[in-house]
């Protein structure tokens, strides 16, 4: 066996530029933003001496990781780790180059085209270039190579811009950043332009760690960061995966890879979040044993995540997970790509919340009707424990731990005992803890005000989070009466159908202290209490509501009896058709009122109430639509 050696050298850019540099497919793309290239170039210009008199200090850039190439040619490198800074100083040689050209009567600077590229000649006898950088991935290499072109068309560049990888879209705003950042600095003095430039090349360095061939490159890049130089747990976490596999391989795990980005990408969401996700659903493990630090503690588990014996089924699993994750995110079903109801309910409640992700994670597989019925379960769970503006970040432990039993009632391929088993799980966990609840929510349900939906500290009038709470429990309670009614009405199944900006909040007693309501109240002292209350509240379709604004009672009552929703026309008078139809078994328990005041409020909230409790502890459901 040959001896594995580590080459390290500090050079500087000019040195490191004489070498070719290829950068694999299976590696990140290019993803530096403005923000990092501008902070590469302050930091350089922080140490640009004023005069040429002046001796300048080095600025050491970071660290590379390189090896020879596959196929040995001399001074050519697979980059391992380092793209980001070799690629950044590649293009600020070409926006250096072509930014000096277009200055009127400039003179000659040839010499920095050998950074770029160098030029010979092939076995036909013609002149070729080959550039310094050489990227793998989809259109990277056409835009650099443009880039290193006399002149250059950067919207012409833009609309060749067909596949849009991470890097096409990165590397034009790189290029576009440095130019600017030379005009700001500079104008158009191609004296102080040159020594900038020189001083770039001369006096900026980078640690080049050369090792004998690609694995061990993988094992040194891995120590560097793992000493806190690098990459995050999901970066080192595909390094390990690179070691696992022959290198004609690699494309295997790099391909499934930008598959998982991509869904991580195009959902916003942080692949950190999402790996300690995946570690704590698919395994049993304890959250504080993973949170911050998952990629050591799949180092230390390799036995349980057979990465190192089955690296592809572990990739398979991660991408599956991931398109799962990204479904769940964005309210979707796993099974179909359908919307969940359940799921999107719950941005009422909490529109950042994603706790719960631990157990739909884990529960990705199950049956579409089997998994709805969970997502109704939790949302009630989390609308009761959150009741009225409750914290429910205590819930992450249990959450998780929930996640792990429901993985493994999923594994069971019995279908009949895979429902047993998670009707018993609910029973047990979720409902066991709403029962728990049940006087505390009735109670705290028949005083609830729309105030009580605000963030601490803001308790004048309702905040927006207020009303959109509010309007999620007025809309379960009509569409509950209204599915008794019309059982098999599919747009009373749609829950967005009560949710709509055409459907809004009417306040009975009026919002406006001066309107003849609220003077001739009958508990004045109390009197903002009761507007907000739950009980003087209903939905009403937006042109009844304009037309009633702050009028009286008797006038509102007439408006309540024309609309479509019966429990703002009972508010008014019951209709009653027929004998024993569904209409008049939907509003048999609702109540009319002839007046309104402080003791009809709360006739009505107690209503709303039973209402209520039916609704989030019974958990009815009317159709895979219904909210």
């Amino acid at each position: 066996m040959s001896q594995k050696t580590i080459d390290s050298k500090n050079l500087t850019i000019e040195k490191i530029f004489e070498d070719f540099y290829i950068i694999p497919n299976y590696q990140r793309e290019y993803i530096w933003k403005e923000k990092q290239v501008l902070e590469l170039l302050n930091d350089v210009y922080s140490e640009f001496p004023a005069s040429s008199n002046i001796e300048s200090d080095e600025y050491f850039l970071g660290s590379i990781v390189i090896c020879p190439s596959s196929d040995d040619t001399d001074n050519v490198y697979q980059v391992i780790d380092g793209q980001q800074r070799l690629t950044t100083s590649y293009i600020f040689f070409c926006a250096i180059k072509n930014y000096i050209t277009k200055l009127p009567e400039h003179q000659k600077f040839d010499a920095i085209k050998k950074l770029i590229f160098s030029e010979y000649t092939n076995a036909q006898g013609q002149d070729q270039s080959r550039y310094r950088i050489n990227p793998q991935y989809p259109d990277s290499k056409n835009i650099l190579e443009e880039f290193a072109k006399d002149e250059i068309n950067i919207e012409g560049i833009e609309n060749q811009k067909n596949n849009k990888t991470e890097s096409t879209i990165n590397l034009i705003p790189a290029y576009q950043t440095i130019e600017d950042f030379i005009k700001d600095k500079f104008k158009d003095n191609e004296i102080q332009i040159k020594r900038f430039y020189a001083h770039f090349i001369k006096k900026v360095k980078l640690v080049r760690v050369e090792t004998t061939d690609i694995n061990h490159a993988l094992r040194v890049f891995e120590t560097i960061n793992n000493r806190g130089v690098g990459l995050d747990s999901m970066d080192l976490l595909k390094n390990l995966l690179f070691k696992q596999v022959e290198k004609e391989d690699f494309s295997k795990i790099s391909n499934s890879w930008k598959e998982i980005k991509n869904e991580l990408d195009s959902v916003k969401e942080k692949p950190m979040d999402f790996l300690r996700y995946f570690i704590l659903t698919q395994y049993d493990v304890e959250r504080d044993n993973v949170q911050t630090k998952e990629y050591q503690w799949l180092l230390e588990n390799k036995t349980t995540c057979k990465y190192e014996e089955k690296p592809f089924e572990f990739v398979e699993e991660l991408l599956k997970a991931a398109k799962a994750y990204k479904l769940l995110v964005e309210r979707k079903n796993p099974a179909d790509n359908s919307d969940n109801p359940h799921l999107a309910n719950i941005k009422y409640l909490s529109p950042n919340l994603k706790q719960h992700l631990y157990m739909l994670l884990a529960a990705r597989d199950l049956p579409m009707e089997t998994f709805t019925q969970l997502c109704l379960h939790i949302e009630n769970f989390i609308f009761i424990y959150s009741f009225p503006n409750n914290s429910i970040s205590e819930l992450e432990k249990i959450f998780i731990n929930w996640g792990q039993e429901i993985r493994k009632i999923v594994k069971s391929k019995d279908k009949e005992e895979q429902l047993s088993n998670l009707k018993v799980f609910i029973d047990n966990n979720l409902g066991a803890r709403k029962e728990n609840l049940k006087k505390s929510f009735e109670k705290k349900f028949n005083e609830a005000s729309q105030l009580d939906f605000n963030s601490r500290g803001t308790n004048k009038k309702p905040t927006s989070n207020a009303n959109k709470k509010t309007k999620y429990i007025l809309a379960k309670i009509y569409q509950y009466v209204q599915l008794i009614a019309y059982r098999d009405n599919d747009e009373y199944k749609n829950f967005t159908t009560f949710t709509q900006s055409s459907i809004e909040i009417e306040h009975i007693l009026p919002q406006d202290l001066n309107s003849e309501p609220v003077r001739t109240f009958d508990k004045p002292d109390e009197i903002e209490s009761y507007i907000y209350k739950l009980g003087n509240l209903a939905l009403i379709e937006q042109p009844l509501n304009a037309s009633i604004q702050n009028s009286s009672f008797k006038v509102k009552k007439g408006a309540y009896q024309q609309s479509n929703l019966l429990l703002t026309q009972c508010i008014s008078k019951k209709p009653t058709i027929g004998s024993n139809t569904a209409i008049n078994r939907a509003v048999e328990d609702l109540i009319s009122f002839h007046e309104w005041n402080s003791q009809a409020i709360d006739k009505r909230q107690e209503m709303l109430t039973a209402l209520a409790l039916k609704i989030w502890y019974e958990e009815v459901s009317f159709g895979k639509n219904d909210g």
